[in-house]
């Protein structure tokens, strides 16, 4: 039996930075081979792995009408998505960084009071 790993992603449209509006622009390069299967939300169980088969969905009456409303109902979720990807990133980074800095104040804590036990010994004058 042999078991084999599917990449698959959600489609995102690309912006079109002239007029504002949402472009299909195929994922896909040319001869490319261990190509990632797109799942597209304009339709559920929507998905493609080729050249052909996008340039084919992208024809679609339903696709066309998603990528019309595509701003209205998907942009605000894809970007609030990404964004808390980005935070979760940096929480943990500043969770680790926090980590360290608590074991470093521990050392040094514990320096602290182990040379203030020496200094007391000392401000003693020993006189026989």
């Amino acid at each position: 039996m042999l078991i084999v790993a599917i990449n698959s992603q959600i489609y995102k449209p690309t912006i079109d930075s002239n007029n504002g509006i949402y472009i299909d622009k195929c994922p896909y390069s040319f001869h490319e081979r261990k190509r990632i299967v797109y799942d597209c939300r304009c339709k559920a169980g929507c998905s493609f792995d080729s050249r052909g088969k996008f340039n084919q969905h992208i024809k679609t009456k339903t696709h066309k009408e998603w990528i019309k409303n595509y701003d209205k109902y998907y942009k605000e979720v894809d970007d609030a998505q990404t964004t808390i990807k980005e935070l979760t990133i940096k929480v943990e980074k500043l969770m680790r960084k926090n980590s360290k800095l608590e074991l470093e104040n521990d050392i040094l804590l514990e320096k602290l009071k182990e040379k203030e036990e020496e200094e007391e010994f000392y401000d003693c004058d020993y006189k026989k």
